[in-house]
């Protein structure tokens, strides 16, 4: 006769298939770290391969940043996944840092990953300790891009926009916004936006004078507007004849004839220097051991 109570054997039975789900989303999230960490060593190569022009034989202050943070990067993903061996992990950074990697050894390297392991551990530890299923980042990269000074232009040219690295000088949310929308926009044939202020001001314009927007195009483009509208008698703002011409005169249909006047522009200002911000990583680069220095 069944007394109503379940026996561990059918707790367990029960409980299962959710514990399944829980592993395979561990899974998941590992790999998803994975293919993050990998994705950014690619990165940070392809931007030692620009300030270097390819690989980088400097033994420096800088490059011993580069290797310390390559260290961290590979001892992340040799806590994740046992694909990423230690032999592996010499080849990449002696690929990158030959000079140094020679210079340092190859048991230095090693014991520094196993301390960034360890610390990696005790993390996991602590998280796990408290419920939380998010697993630890050694490394973010936010710390690289204020340890190494990389700006945006230097991720564009290195073409490691999308390598899940950041720069000390984003773009903000809104200009991302903007400029996949004319994207967007030039892909279904529409205007831009500057060309939309060109016809819209020029047309405007020429409901003051009193005539086509086409005419005022012809004139803008002969280079005899000024001439035109003295001729006509316009006693209106010429502020705003100038302000026309300026929008005019960086256009490739209107650059060719050197009679259009061209308005001053103002001075450029310098930028203005970035602030250097001190991270955890600046830390870490103080506790490189160099060998050979005995």
């Amino acid at each position: 006769m069944s007394t109503g109570k379940t026996s561990e054997k059918q707790r367990r039975e029960l409980l299962k298939p959710m514990h399944e789900a829980v592993a395979c989303q561990h899974a998941r999230t590992v790999d998803a770290m994975v293919l993050d960490f990998r994705s950014m060593r690619k990165g940070l190569h392809d931007i030692i391969g620009l300030r270097y022009g390819g690989d980088c034989y400097d033994t420096d202050s800088r490059a011993q940043g580069w290797l310390e943070t390559l260290i961290i990067i590979q001892a992340q993903l040799e806590s994740l996944t046992s694909k990423e061996t230690p032999e592996k992990s010499w080849w990449r950074l002696s690929k990158a840092l030959p000079a140094l990697c020679r210079q340092v050894g190859q048991g230095t390297i090693r014991e520094r990953i196993g301390e960034h392991r360890a610390h990696y551990d005790r993390l996991a530890s602590k998280l796990h300790r408290d419920g939380d299923p998010e697993l630890p980042k050694l490394i973010r990269s936010y710390d690289i891009a204020h340890a190494h000074q990389i700006t945006l232009a230097e991720l564009r040219e290195a073409g490691a926009t999308k390598r899940h690295l950041t720069s000390i000088d984003p773009e903000s949310r809104q200009e991302r916004n903007q400029k996949d929308y004319e994207k967007r926009r030039a892909k279904t044939g529409a205007v831009p936006q500057s060309e939309r202020t060109k016809t819209r001001e020029t047309d405007d314009f020429a409901l003051d004078v009193g005539c086509s927007g086409r005419t005022v195009r012809d004139k803008l483009k002969s280079g005899k507007l000024l001439n035109w509208l003295e001729k006509r008698g316009w006693k209106g703002d010429f502020q705003k004849v100038h302000h026309l011409i300026s929008l005019y005169n960086d256009d490739e249909d209107f650059g060719e004839n050197r009679r259009a006047p061209k308005v001053a522009r103002p001075p450029v200002m310098e930028p203005s220097p970035i602030e250097v911000k001190r991270t955890s990583l600046d830390t870490a680069l103080k506790d490189m051991v160099t060998v050979g220095t005995a």
